[in-house]
């Protein structure tokens, strides 16, 4: 494998479009009320799809392939098919760069920023992140730029001379923009509290909070043994009303137990059918009967949503959820993936060219 040389002027520059953005996503300026809430919550998230889009060109100008936000992931797929794979590879990052064609200073600097970008993309990809991991990726930002200035050829600083100013209102460096900025004075490696943690490649790179990294598990236990209690009141009432143990269908899968005690088959198209407490289930002919599912706590609010408004695009959804557009496109492909696939026939995903937008056929049983 030969050495690898990255274009400092275009990793400087995605650099400080990240710091912008960043700096433009101020929680406070964001503070939903009773009266402009709705208002707010378009503008909160505008500012953190802009930070996910800047996240992803910074990742990308530093060697990371693959699809990087739910827009990729789309055109993977309709190029690919369903089964093309959307986990992204950012081999430079996990190998800390050492295979950079440039000097160390630039390595550390790399690192710094890379660490920045996975930190911004966790704040802005998920609902109600602590504002910790903003001030965290801002930081490595201002290291990141002066670390990878002081590197910088001659010709290369000339390049991005420019973008001092931009850089100086976004995060406090330069503190002179009209003059050469100062010999690095940071860090020269990543404090052990800043570095990622917790890093997930569902839509993107991004880090999440060990909370988050916590509640995950813990909704993903309840939902096991949730589907274990109802494949046991299932075989404990087919043998109640008289059934033989040895009955081949008293097997049922234990994610979601089949109900053979329903009424006929629906005539209708494919409905999602909301019981509560985050259980549905779904008409399937195969063998027949209603499939009985416990999704998620964000899967339930994705299915809610659609009770209110059956077809919507990809930035109203992301209005009406809450989530940033890669979250919900993320969430409605896995319901789409995950539950062997029965979910999959009442979900209707955007076509070619991401025409169409999204339609779930859902309502709400007792």
């Amino acid at each position: 494998m030969s050495l690898v040389a990255f274009d400092l002027r275009a990793v400087f520059g995605c650099a400080v479009d990240l710091a912008r953005a960043a700096a433009d996503c101020r929680p406070e300026a964001c503070a939903a009320s009773d009266e402009d809430a709705h208002e707010n919550g378009r503008r909160r998230n505008k500012a953190l799809d802009a930070i996910e889009r800047a996240s992803g060109r910074l990742q990308r100008a530093l060697g990371a392939q693959g699809p990087l936000d739910a827009e990729d992931i789309l055109r993977a797929w309709r190029v690919q098919g369903q089964d093309a794979n959307t986990v992204p590879n950012w081999l430079a990052y996990y190998e800390s760069f050492k295979y950079a064609n440039h000097p160390e200073e630039i390595i550390r600097a790399f690192n710094k920023l890379a660490a920045a970008a996975i930190q911004l993309r966790g704040y802005a990809s998920v609902k109600d992140t602590p504002a910790q991991l903003r001030e965290d990726g801002l930081k490595l930002l201002r290291w990141g730029l002066a670390q990878l200035w002081a590197g910088m050829a001659a010709d290369e600083r000339k390049a991005v001379r420019h973008r001092l100013a931009e850089a100086r209102v976004a995060i406090g460096w330069p503190p002179n923009p009209s003059r050469p900025p100062a010999a690095y004075a940071g860090p020269a490696d990543i404090p052990a509290g800043l570095r990622p943690r917790n890093v997930d490649r569902t839509v993107g790179i991004a880090s999440r909070t060990q909370d988050f990294a916590d509640e995950f598990w813990r909704r993903a236990r309840e939902a096991e043994a949730e589907a274990v209690r109802a494949e046991a009141e299932s075989l404990q009432g087919e043998l109640a009303a008289g059934e033989p143990e040895s009955d081949p269908e008293a097997v049922r899968p234990a994610a979601a137990p089949v109900d053979r005690h329903d009424p006929p088959p629906p005539t209708e198209a494919p409905v999602i059918e909301l019981l509560g407490d985050r259980k549905c289930r779904i008409w399937d002919a195969t063998p027949p009967g209603y499939k009985n599912l416990v999704v998620s706590v964000r899967e339930e609010i994705m299915l809610q949503a659609f009770l209110r408004r059956p077809a919507m695009d990809l930035p109203d959804l992301a209005t009406q959820v809450g989530y940033t557009r890669s979250t919900c496109a993320s969430i409605i492909r896995g319901l789409v993936r995950n539950y062997h696939g029965w979910l999959a026939p009442a979900i209707r995903r955007p076509g070619a060219r991401g025409r169409g937008g999204y339609e779930i056929r859902v309502r709400r049983v007792g």
